[in-house]
């Protein structure tokens, strides 16, 4: 879910590149929160990315509702986690300069930004790709997630989270 079509659409053409089956929902920040449970419980995702833009607009770093979209963004962590737990879906949320620690409070499993700086579009791209293709028996390479972002742990930041493919291996019966 992008509050920006451009920067959706590009992550939508990135993981079809790599094969990875995704939906992508085009809504503004401030309306994700009151939309989220209705999609949640369409589409049924293991993986949500939840992002847009985001900014710095006040005086108090540490104060949620001085960013101009952090707190829609809890609100809607905070719905999913209302049905879905950590080991059923895997949110990765925020944008440039998220309030990082409020949206891992709120529930997320990975959160933009840690430092307060701009973060690129493919970032929570990133994170989904790998968590996507780490086995749900593993726990994701955060290490390895980092090769792939331009400003590292300044701009993201997670817990430790298992991934979710279910690898199978073809069942041979003899009788």
């Amino acid at each position: 879910i992008d509050g920006d079509k451009e920067y959706l659409d590009s992550c939508l053409s990135l993981y079809k590149e790599l094969g990875i089956f995704s939906e992508g929902i085009y809504l503004s920040e401030k309306e994700v929160y009151k939309e989220i449970e209705k999609i949640m419980l369409l589409i049924t995702p293991d993986i949500v990315v939840i992002t847009g833009h985001d900014a710095f607009v006040g005086s108090d770093k540490t104060k949620v509702n001085n960013y101009e979209n952090s707190g829609y963004f809890v609100k809607t962590i905070r719905v999913i986690r209302k049905h879905f737990g950590f080991d059923d879906v895997i949110i990765i949320a925020g944008a440039c300069e998220s309030h990082f620690e409020a949206l891992i409070a709120a529930g997320a499993n990975f959160a933009s930004s840690p430092k307060r700086i701009n973060t690129h579009t493919y970032d929570p791209a990133v994170v989904a790709i790998k968590a996507a293709t780490t086995s749900i028996n593993k726990t994701i390479d955060f290490d390895n997630i980092l090769k792939y972002i331009e400003n590292g742990k300044d701009a993201i930041g997670g817990i430790e989270t298992k991934g979710k493919i279910i690898v199978s291996y073809p069942f041979l019966l003899i009788f």
